[in-house]
Parts: structure tokens; C-alpha cells; sequence
């Protein structure tokens, strides 16, 4: 079932297990807690903004519907996906520069990669 979560502003959220099989800090920590099939009582709680985590989130669903081709093993993505250009456009800098961070602090990949990659592309 769906995971609760607590960001540090706004609402408790729900999340599939999908979703955050794509979060490898909240995956570790969930096993380490026993949760891998189970679901706590309690509202997961994480140090990431509400306004944020919705971002987080968005882009992991549509990452979901249809995941970017993915770059060899060890090598880099060097180009976005149209919708990865996309989603990056409609973000202002500083919300840009939250969602590197949550990305780092979640541990997801495909959210980190794509958020450098737009910044650098930004320089």
C-alpha cells in the first residue's frame, strides 16, 4: 500500500511503494525499520518542504509513465528528455535549487541527474 509521509511544512502526504522505491535514503531506512511490506501507523517524517516534496513527486510519476532512456552503466546523462526540459522550465531558481537538494538528500537519481543537468545547462 501507500507509505504516509510528513513533510516538514504542509500536509501529510501518500506515497506508492513505486515512488519510493525511487528514494534510496527512504528505502534504507524503511528496511531498517522493518517497513519493507508493512506500512507505519505514523506519517514518515522528512526534512523536506511540502512545495518541494509535491515536486518530488510530480516528477517521479511522470519519470514513472515514461522513464528517459537510460544512459549506460557508470556513464553520465549528457541530454533531457523533452519532458525533463520541461518540467525543469516551469521551476524558478530557487525552487530549482531545493529540489537539487532534496533529490541528494532522498537519494534518487533520475531527479538529481536531470536537476544538474538543467543547471548546468542554465550556467
Amino acid at each position: 500500500g501507500d507509505l504516509p509521509f510528513q513533510p516538514s511544512t504542509g500536509e501529510a502526504v501518500h506515497v506508492s511503494r513505486e515512488i519510493v522505491d525511487l528514494m534510496g535514503s527512504i528505502g534504507t531506512m524503511l528496511k531498517d525499520l522493518g517497513f519493507e511490506k508493512t506500512v507505519p501507523n505514523e506519517p514518515i517524517s522528512i526534512e523536506v518542504k511540502g512545495e518541494i516534496f509535491s515536486k518530488v513527486l510530480q516528477f517521479a510519476e511522470k519519470y514513472l509513465q515514461k522513464p528517459s532512456e537510460k544512459p549506460p552503466d557508470g556513464k553520465k546523462k549528457l541530454k533531457l528528455a523533452d519532458w525533463e526540459r520541461q518540467f525543469c522550465d516551469e521551476l524558478d531558481k530557487p525552487t530549482l535549487f531545493h529540489l537539487i537538494c532534496a533529490a541528494d538528500f532522498l537519494d534518487m537519481k533520475p531527479l538529481l541527474d536531470v536537476t544538474l543537468l538543467y543547471a548546468k545547462s542554465m550556467g
